[in-house]
């Protein structure tokens, strides 16, 4: 997809109204905003990516490099630079949301005792731009992988894996299959009404699960809700706290077969 196409894609998408300020529904007007105003090629630069999606030069992702260890990182982590993100300070090969989201990767990994690349399938619910997707290519997955998510982050995800050679199936309903060996929701399905977590999470069966969360979002107790969860669900868990993060609390919950 180019830019063009993105435009063009935009353009068709149906009103949503403003929304309040801070919700989705608003990001989602500022996204087309800015696919208007501003530079698709530089996307990743765009406030409103930088505000929801893009993790830049946080002091914790210094923390997250330790937490991978010691390795060939650069060649899993590699930037590959389309949409311009910002380089990390400490290692400008890469950027701190591909930091990020590796390092939840390798939690769910270390946790579970599970490897990304002996999945078959992977469904995440609220995919950023893709680079969760891109990362777990790197980890050596190769099998099907679905992004449910807004129409609008839906043409971004498409626009960006398009142009870094990433397959994945976009959807912006729940998809026709609807059991994968992981089912991952970092910061996204925990920040939606609890009638759609429901709806998403007895819908979609999964063999694990990674999670990732704050303890609160909006009127909702995070912590206590995904304790419900866990408690319906015959598996193993591990309920992880984030304590390198300055904002919080935050939690990692691990849950597999």
């Amino acid at each position: 997809m180019n830019v063009e196409e993105l435009k063009a894609e935009f353009a068709k998408l149906p009103d949503v109204g403003t929304g309040p300020p801070y919700s989705w529904q608003r990001h989602q007007q500022s996204f087309r905003r800015h696919v208007e105003e501003d530079d698709p090629d530089k996307f990743l630069r765009w406030s409103t990516s930088i505000a929801t999606m893009f993790v830049g030069n946080a002091m914790y992702i210094l923390d997250e490099i330790e937490y991978l260890g010691p390795g060939t990182w650069w060649r899993i982590l590699e930037e590959p630079w389309f949409g311009d993100a910002i380089p990390y300070s400490t290692a400008r090969y890469t950027s701190g949301n591909l930091i990020h989201q590796a390092f939840h990767l390798k939690v769910f990994e270390n946790l579970s005792g599970l490897k990304v690349r002996d999945m078959k399938s992977i469904y995440e619910f609220g995919g950023g731009y893709g680079a969760m997707a891109l990362m777990a290519r790197r980890f050596e997955f190769d099998g099907k992988y679905v992004i449910q998510d807004l129409p609008e982050l839906s043409l971004l995800q498409r626009f960006y894996l398009s142009n870094v050679g990433v397959e994945a199936d976009l959807v912006t309903d729940l998809p026709e299959q609807r059991a994968y060996d992981l089912f991952i929701g970092c910061f996204s399905i925990s920040e939606v009404g609890l009638e759609k977590r429901v709806e998403v999470l007895r819908e979609i069966d999964a063999d694990a699960y990674l999670f990732a969360f704050q303890h609160v979002w909006e009127d909702v107790n995070n912590e206590e809700w995904f304790m419900d969860f866990v408690e319906n669900m015959d598996m193993h868990h591990t309920l992880r706290w984030m304590d390198h993060m300055e904002s919080g609390p935050n939690y990692h919950l691990v849950m597999w077969r």
